[in-house]
């Protein structure tokens, strides 16, 4: 099945609009926010706390929202929290439109919309399951990426034009219609999802249901190590590429200009990188994964060899397109492997270790290059990543994962007779 065939199921053609939506709202809020702070203060660290704060928030609520999206109807937990991020940024919208907004209500407001993001997250993971059988998993999981990896390019965009024009209280102003969009084409997909099994309101404990995620992914040995390389990824890519690739940039690569080249070639490696996920599914997924850290690695290392333009676009393609489908392959693994009942739990323990792996990279990479110097940062980053995933490669459960449970591989027809 193609994207395109993917797409003609109006629910996954639901799910996809509403994702596309909440990609262009967030471009809208990365470029709106900034210039929103910016307008009332020059200062750097009143910026680091606005965005801080969303961070927070985000990180606070991922594991708890794993919590309630395996307790209560995934579609109306996706739905309220759209709900919640409509009135977060509508609100901030109507402030910025009224006249001066102070700091303090800003970054509320931005907790907010973190602490509802955290709760969206692990549960449209667990949601698509709902939508559709696990042999189209990973073909729908790419169908959407590549359409929402369009819409990234769309969004800010989109923002840096309206906040130039008319200031940011428009950009986030349309950034709260997009998740109004968004709640009201996922209140359509309800409508078609198989039912969940929320738990009984007399249930375990919050804190005990922690504790069941944190034992489902501790008795998969592939799902442990995966997480733990994945947060190694994070660590080498985030603040080496994000912090100190700008910086390459400015001094040798033709400053914003070139980088923002850079940043498309990524883009345009992710939706490359869509499609072949769907329409490649590895029959040893967690294999696959690990082989596409070389690729991965040669960013760093071709920005730590000083690398010219032409060379550093095509390893920015190349590292775009193998980090979109690994995170596809990865994502549909684990949606394939986990019973529904725990699996926002185990998701949402894969979404902490990214959400707080890369602000920790990003704020500790300025250091390292201090220390040790930009382009031993970079090659130790490409190193680092590799080693990486030959380690997590000895785990066993990583290297003879099938794609699918072996109690869904179906035995071979035999004649009545």
């Amino acid at each position: 099945m193609s994207h395109r065939s993917a797409l003609r199921d109006r629910t996954v053609a639901h799910l996809a609009t509403a994702q596309c939506l909440s990609v262009i709202g967030d471009g809208c809020n990365a470029v709106a926010i900034a210039f929103a702070v910016l307008d009332l203060t020059d200062s750097a660290g009143a910026l680091s706390t606005v965005l801080a704060a969303r961070v927070a928030g985000l990180a606070a609520s991922l594991l708890f929202g794993g919590v309630l999206a395996d307790r209560m109807d995934r579609g109306r937990l996706l739905v309220r929290s759209d709900l919640v991020r409509f009135a977060a940024q509508g609100l901030l919208a109507v402030g910025l439109f009224a006249g001066p907004i102070g700091l303090g209500p800003i970054a509320v407001l931005q907790l907010v919309h973190g602490l509802a993001s955290g709760c969206f997250l692990p549960t449209y993971g667990g949601f698509v399951p709902q939508l559709v059988p696990a042999d189209r998993l990973q073909r729908t999981n790419a169908a959407i990426t590549a359409v929402t990896g369009t819409a990234n390019l769309a969004g800010p965009a989109l923002a840096g034009a309206l906040t130039a024009a008319w200031g940011p209280a428009w950009a986030l102003a349309l950034d709260s219609v997009t998740f109004l969009g968004s709640a009201a084409l996922i209140s359509r997909c309800r409508r078609a999802a198989a039912p969940s099994a929320p738990a009984a309101a007399s249930g375990p404990s919050v804190l005990h249901e922690l504790r069941t995620g944190a034992r489902e992914v501790a008795t998969r040995s592939w799902l442990a190590a995966g997480i733990c390389y994945f947060v190694v990824n994070q660590l080498c890519l985030a603040g080496p590429v994000y912090v100190l690739g700008p910086i390459a940039a400015a001094t040798g690569l033709g400053g914003a200009t070139g980088w923002g080249v850079l940043l498309t070639a990524f883009a345009v490696g992710g939706v490359l990188g869509s499609l072949a996920a769907g329409r490649f599914t590895p029959t040893r997924p967690m294999a696959a994964v690990l082989v596409c850290s070389v690729p991965i690695a040669v960013l760093p290392a071709a920005l730590g060899l000083g690398a010219e333009l032409p060379a550093l676009v095509a390893a920015e393609v190349l590292a775009g397109a193998a980090v979109m489908f690994t995170d596809i392959v990865w994502q549909s693994t684990i949606q394939r492997h986990v019973p529904g009942a725990t699996l926002s739990r185990a998701l949402s323990w894969d979404l902490f270790g990214y959400t707080v792996s890369r602000p920790v990279s990003m704020a500790l990479v300025g250091l390292a290059a201090q220390l040790a110097g930009a382009r031993t940062v970079f090659l130790s980053s490409a190193v680092a990543l590799v080693g990486a995933a030959a380690l997590t490669g000895t785990v066993r459960g990583v290297r003879h994962l099938p794609d699918r449970p072996r109690e869904q591989i179906a035995e071979p027809e035999r004649s009545p007779l």
